[in-house]
C-alpha cells in the first residue's frame, strides 16, 4: 500500500466520521478533531490497515494532527 492510496482512505474515514471534505491540498493542515472523531478513526484503522494506536499515548493527538502525519504513521506501523 502506498502513501496515497493511504492518505484517500484516512480522509475518507474522517469524513464519514464527521462530515468534514478532506481536500487533497489540505493533507497537512490540522485536522481539529474533537474525541469522537478520533475514536472512530483509530477504530477504522484498526480495522482497515490492522494498525493499534495506543490510547493513552499523551502524544496521540500530535500524531494524529494531519493527515499526511497518520498517513505516515500507518505506514511505518505496518512495515515494522
Amino acid at each position: 500500500m502506498d502513501i496515497v492510496e493511504v492518505r484517500k482512505t484516512v480522509a475518507q474515514i474522517i469524513l464519514d466520521a464527521s462530515e468534514n471534505s478532506i481536500r487533497p491540498s489540505s493533507y497537512d493542515e490540522e485536522l481539529h478533531m474533537d474525541s469522537l472523531v478520533l475514536l472512530e478513526l483509530l477504530i477504522a484503522l484498526e480495522k482497515r490497515f490492522g494498525v493499534v494506536v495506543d490510547e493513552s499515548d499523551p502524544e496521540l493527538l500530535e500524531k494524529f494532527n494531519s493527515v499526511n502525519q497518520i498517513a505516515r504513521f500507518v505506514l511505518n506501523t505496518e512495515a515494522g
